[in-house]
């Protein structure tokens, strides 16, 4: 993903502005828009009209008539939640309209198959030859998916019927303040070649939903000796769906934009849709009342929308602390993850559990004396920034690199009704790792406090992953990856995907090399990331396939980078006159379209299945084996429900289908499941029927059993019959269908 970062330099004063208007604005807005207008006072310029993205909520009662009335731009409209466009230097004039209730912006997402497929079943349902089906296959057809995503590559082989068609109905390009762009012709996908040439991130993504069947090229394959010429393995989920792709900025609340324009688009087309966002942020408040969360929530009434549940399950970015009796402290340091002295560029955030305040002291301690030499209280600044550093604090410019400071701002945030403190540091210490930063917080009994941090960037932002830590003192508090799950996957309706480890061997390249991953084959994979809600929802809902996931990748991305090459790579295509490379990956980012893939596959099967039903038949049919099972808490809690099962979740689809549609209405053969149990006993469900009969009849036309329910579903015991081939009939209301019985 493209990374704009605001260089912040606040003196240690205040930004004023009116106090009403500043207890209405996000942490992250505050802080990016005092910066701007610092940034122009010092140019001794007016404020330049840059337009921003905002996410407004208005008060009950109120409508968008006063926001536009000032200007504003309404790009979405969801009642009392409205996506705008303003000029950024009027922010604090849209917030102190009496009919705005609060004004969200500024939090920045970041982005987070051949093996899979066979692990999950997801082949068998292709070809209709999973146990039940009868040769009835899902692949998606009918059904539309849709992303949000970074360097989009629409035009890959992966995404093309085999004439050279295109299966990418739109694109939508969204763009912080600007309007949005539309293609959607032919013509127009055709021209367009990708919005970011850097990035290659929802290329794969997409392939692993919806890449298509039937691409030729060269590849290797495991279990296949050398490079083989032919059909490329490597396809999705849902091969046969349409697309519709959303890309662009990564604000949360252009993000939304996208996924709104797409689920519009998809309206218009009358198919039932799925939408995949693998993206997010650490930092937030994890609670379902958030303006992005709640946004989420009702686009999620159109679409079902799958969400990766983060990476960064294997670090301590999360911190909590219950207060009660005489432990209402939490003080924990924030350190590089792997290098001491690593210059780090990150946000924080620490939110109560209610409108209850606490004390926050900003504090460098030196290990040397095992003291606090300098600190700070930051109590409730109602909206108002501050900015430690080296004019205000003699420590930062001693012990720290030239520009250190802690820029923060505090609240009781208007969506929530929590009280937070959010920072923005950017921190190297220069004392060879003997004076720390930290933070101590006072707290009131009976109340909680849950703390977040998430670096900016690697590479040039950010030479390393901030954690908390106690960093071996006494009386602080280590951190802890419960917690780290994604602070966008948290609404209600939206589905969090953790990821487990399908693909242990590696992956070899059509020249010389490989791609390997770590981990144990169907164990959970240790980056996948998980936690609880505000509201006690612990998080993620599903399990799938993420480790090593070889899919599309953009060839604008590959010409751009050096680390891909014609020979670097397990398959490439050149069909349709142009280069269509293929690529591993591994990260929730990949186990999150496999599910929506699936869901595609289950909509096909269910066209009105809403999100809640479709995270219920995740649930009752996710499959528990010896390593969901595990006796390890915390990894046990990785898990959520467990891992999502394909096959057994679209059969669920087509019963609960055929019962609130009535069997009369529905294709009597795809709503006959015949499945062993094993042993002579056959479970044979005519899903929705209001009773059935099953008789079994021998190749000769002898009737040599039957039986009959009152309900859909009977376990059929042939114990009774001789081993061979059978026919069995079962009538219902709707008719008979016949199957054949192979009994051994």
């Amino acid at each position: 993903m493209k990374r704009n970062l605001l260089v912040f330099g606040l003196l240690a004063t205040t930004v004023c502005g009116s106090a009403l208007a500043q207890s209405k604005i996000n942490g992250a807005g505050r802080l990016m828009l005092d910066t701007y207008l610092t940034q122009t006072s010092a140019q001794k310029a007016p404020a330049k009209d840059i337009i921003k993205t905002m996410i407004v909520t208005l008060n009950e009662g109120a409508t968008r008539e006063a926001v536009e009335a000032i200007g504003a731009e309404v790009y979405s409209d969801f009642g009392d939640i409205l996506i705008v466009g303003m000029p950024l230097s009027r922010t604090e004039e849209l917030a102190s309209l009496e009919e705005v209730k609060a004004v969200e912006f500024g939090n920045k997402s970041r982005v987070y198959m051949d093996i899979a497929r066979e692990n999950t079943g997801v082949d068998n349902l292709h070809t209709g030859a999973a146990e039940g089906l009868n040769g009835i296959s899902y692949t998606g057809k009918d059904v539309i998916v849709g992303l949000f995503d970074s360097g989009l590559d629409p035009n890959h082989a992966a995404f093309r019927n085999t004439d050279g068609t295109s299966r990418v109905n739109a694109i939508f390009v969204t763009r912080s303040g600007k309007k949005d762009e539309a293609y959607t012709t032919p013509g127009e996908v055709a021209a367009f070649d990708t919005e970011d040439n850097t990035a290659t991130h929802g290329t794969h993504v997409l392939g692993i939903i919806a890449g298509s069947r039937g691409v030729q090229g060269r590849f290797t394959q495991q279990g296949k000796n050398g490079v083989q010429t032919g059909e490329i393995p490597y396809y999705g989920v849902a091969p046969e769906s349409d697309i519709i792709v959303g890309c662009g900025d990564f604000y949360n609340e252009d993000i939304l934009r996208g996924v709104d324009q797409v689920i519009k688009h998809a309206k218009t087309l009358g198919k039932p849709t799925v939408i995949n966002m693998s993206l997010g942020s650490n930092v937030g408040p994890h609670d379902p009342n958030s303006a992005t969360s709640k946004t989420l929530d009702r686009l999620a009434d159109d679409a079902i929308i799958c969400i990766s549940a983060g990476n960064e399950g294997d670090q301590n970015i999360a911190v909590y602390k219950s207060f009660t009796g005489r432990s209402t402290t939490l003080n924990t340091f924030i350190s590089p993850k792997t290098t001491p002295g690593a210059a780090l560029l990150y946000n924080a955030e620490f939110w109560s559990n209610d409108e209850t305040p606490f004390s926050l002291d900003l504090v460098l301690y030196s290990k040397a004396t095992g003291k606090i030499i300098e600190s700070h209280t930051i109590s409730n600044l109602n909206g108002r920034s501050f900015t430690w550093n080296s004019s205000n604090c003699p420590g930062l410019k001693t012990y720290y690199s030239s520009g250190a400071q802690v820029y923060v701002t505090s609240n009781i945030d208007p969506s929530t009704g929590r009280y937070y403190v959010r920072m923005q540091n950017n921190l190297q210490a220069t004392s060879g790792g003997s004076v720390l930063f930290g933070v101590n917080i006072k707290g009131t009994n009976g109340n909680s406090v849950s703390g977040y941090a998430s670096a900016i960037g690697l590479g040039y932002y950010s030479q390393d992953y901030a954690q908390f830590t106690n960093e071996g003192v006494a009386g602080y508090d280590i951190g802890s990856s419960d917690g780290s799950i994604n602070e966008m996957a948290t609404g209600k309706k939206v589905i969090s995907v953790g990821a487990y480890v399908s693909r242990s061997n590696s992956v070899q390249f059509i020249g010389n090399g490989s791609y390997s991953g770590n981990g144990t084959r169907n164990d959970i994979a240790d980056f996948s990331s998980y936690g609880n809600t505000s509201d006690g929802r612990s998080l993620p809902l599903i399990c799938a396939p993420g480790a090593q996931i070889v899919s599309a990748v953009s060839r604008y991305s590959t010409e751009y980078s050096d680390a891909y090459t014609k020979e670097a790579i397990p398959a490439i295509s050149n069909s349709f006159s142009r280069i269509s490379p293929y690529y591993p990956m591994q990260g929730t980012s990949m186990s999150s379209p496999f599910v929506a893939g699936t869901v595609a596959l289950w909509l096909q099967a269910w066209p009105q299945m809403s999100s809640e039903e479709c995270m219920d038949i995740m649930v009752k049919t996710a499959k528990k084996d010896n390593y969901t099972n595990t006796t390890n808490v915390l990894k046990k809690r990785r898990w959520g429900n467990g891992k999502i099962d394909p096959v057994a979740g679209l059969k669920e689809a087509i019963r609960r289908s055929a019962s609130i549609e009535g069997v009369t209405s529905d294709d009597t053969e795809k709503n006959l499941i015949v499945s062993a149990l094993g042993g002579h006993l056959y479970e044979v469900c005519h899903a929705g029927a209001d009773g059935m009969t099953v008789d079994v009849y021998s190749i000769q036309g002898a009737k040599v059993m039957s039986a009959s329910t009152d309900g859909d579903t009977l376990e059929l015991d042939a114990a009774s019959l001789a081993g061979g081939i059978y026919v069995m009939a079962v009538t219902t209301d709707a008719g008979t269908v016949s199957r054949k019985l192979a009994v051994k």
